[in-house]
């Protein structure tokens, strides 16, 4: 499989996820943003830092109250 087509399967699963999710509200919606808000987290401290966040490095911001 080319990378190309991995990209558009991967694209159209995350796609269909991401759909019945948000469709279906409530805690499933609100663990994806989670899940997404960690990942991001994650991505963006390992390009900014020279050593990446390993283990429970993005812990504490994780554990930051909803406002």
């Amino acid at each position: 499989m080319s990378n190309l087509q991995l990209r558009v399967v991967s694209a159209v699963v995350l796609a269909v996820v991401t759909l019945g999710l948000t469709w279906l509200g409530g805690l499933p919606f609100r663990l994806l943003c989670a899940a997404m808000t960690i990942l991001i987290f994650y991505e963006w401290t390992r390009m900014c830092r020279p050593v990446a966040a390993t283990g429970l490095g993005f812990l504490p911001e994780a554990l930051l109250p909803e406002a």
